[in-house]
């Protein structure tokens, strides 16, 4: 009987010491999850373009386990838990992807001629895909829109007054004007009678939200419930319980890849020193006629430079994209497990052996004698299979407007610049350097977030 005991104890505890070897065999074999660690970061244009292809970042010819749909959800459903959307930059669908870019690119059709537009522009029914056939929008209407949003909101009676002082802050107006016109182009909504309470609501959520979301917090259910409920009242019609037909599917792609560049191209055209004054005149003439003809229209410079808007919209573009940095998953077959990766666009967009030793400056002439390398690091809208629809005409066209608006209403000869008391000195340094010339606006959505445009009074 004690023998027994004794064979039986010997067995289970050799049992036992072989489970836990095996356990720590696994272990070893599958490292913890790296979670807080950033992805590795890639600058070079080659293996950028493979990471935006959702090819991999390498070029031995290791596959990517992962179709390139799901390679590209991945990173996103970050925002999926912010904004609760489902559009092509989230789903792991290949047919929601291709109804989604279908339904965005009817959505931002345009014309440079007057097709079918009501008389007053007018709340229709919710979604653009069943409006297109009915009135298509025109790039006219939208400059003259534009424009006046522009001249309303820094008009006296809107700006701030402290003392002898009125002032507007930079990128809450910029954020408010964007908005509108993207809510004009998207559901064709009257952007002056929008409620301005409403759009700054609208406009801090998706800010706080995907500060959150980037930051692997989980976002505010407060915030996620304002911005529905400010949403809901531009917007009746919308459906909250409906992922595919939430209005963020639409609005969070034109719009968060517009304020920031445009922010940037204005401030580059009207306070940057040293910035070729045609450029402003150039501006100037295509928000008077704002046609594809008069955007791409080379012209001469005092400097025996050559500029267009589509040359200032595409150094724009390359110094300040609207999206640094694009983060991909891949599971390469080399045994390592999914793992993300991050292209760093404004990096790649900044190589000196392509651009030359300037290529940290704003120079909308280097295009005319941009070698095609150096063109290929440009990917400020994506790379095949998932270019940008708004690549061929409408980012171009709608930065170029807004950009010319904000020149055109705010000059630096009535207007400066400065940060608010609360900001930090090196902020100011920083700003205080780049207005001078000596290096890039810094583009992280919260660095300049105190600027203020002082309005000059004559004495």
């Amino acid at each position: 009987m004690d023998v027994r005991v004794l064979v039986t104890g010997t067995i289970a505890f050799l049992a036992f010491v072989w489970y836990l070897a095996r356990g720590m065999r696994q272990l070893q074999a599958k490292p913890p999850p790296q979670k807080g660690l950033q992805p590795a970061r890639y600058s070079d244009p080659g293996t950028c373009a493979r990471i935006l292809a959702c090819k991999g970042y390498d070029s031995t010819g290791v596959k990517n386990l992962y179709n390139e749909v799901r390679s590209r959800a991945i990173p996103n459903q970050r925002l999926v838990h912010a904004y609760g959307i489902d559009n092509s930059f989230t789903t792991t669908e290949a047919k929601r992807r291709r109804e989604f870019n279908e339904e965005a690119g009817k959505a931002i059709k345009m014309t440079e001629a007057k097709v079918g537009i009501p008389s007053e522009t007018t709340l229709l029914p919710f979604s653009p895909k069943k409006n297109t056939d009915v009135d298509v929008m025109q790039w006219q209407e939208v400059a003259t829109f534009a424009n006046e949003l522009v001249r309303q909101a820094v008009s006296p009676s809107k700006l701030t007054t402290s003392g002898e002082t009125k002032f507007a802050i930079l990128d809450s107006l910029t954020r408010s004007v964007c908005l509108k016109i993207i809510f004009h182009v998207l559901f064709k909504l009257d952007p002056l009678n929008l409620d301005d309470g409403n759009i700054s609501t609208i406009t801090e959520r998706i800010n706080s939200l995907w500060i959150q979301s980037k930051n692997t917090e989980t976002p505010v259910e407060s915030d996620k419930l304002d911005l529905q409920e400010a949403l809901a009242r531009v917007i009746p019609q919308m459906k909250r319980s409906n992922a595919r037909e939430n209005p963020l599917n639409l609005i969070l792609p034109a719009y968060e890849t517009l304020w920031r560049v445009v922010l940037s191209g204005f401030l580059q055209v009207t306070f940057v020193k040293g910035v070729d004054p045609t450029l402003r005149s150039v501006l100037a003439q295509f928000l008077a006629n704002p046609t594809i003809t008069v955007r791409r229209g080379l012209v001469r410079g005092p400097e025996a430079s050559t500029v267009s808007v589509d040359l200032i919209v595409k150094e724009a573009l390359r110094l300040y994209p609207s999206v640094k940095r694009v983060y991909r998953q891949f599971h390469m077959d080399n045994g390592a497990g999914p793992e993300d990766v991050a292209a760093d666009v404004e990096s790649c967009q900044r190589t000196k052996a392509l651009w030359g030793a300037n290529a940290d400056r704003f120079v909308p002439s280097r295009w005319i004698n941009a070698t095609d390398e150096a063109k290929k690091s440009y990917m400020a809208f994506g790379v095949s299979p998932f270019v940008c629809p708004a690549q061929a005409e409408f980012g171009p066209m709608m930065i170029g407007i807004l950009v010319a608006a904000f020149a055109d209403q705010v000059s630096s000869d009535g207007w400066h610049l400065e940060l608010d008391e609360s900001s930090w000195n090196v902020a100011q340094r920083g700003l205080d350097k780049a207005l001078n010339g000596e290096e890039p606006l810094v583009s992280d959505r919260s660095t300049y977030e105190g600027i203020r445009i002082i309005k000059k009074w004559s004495s």
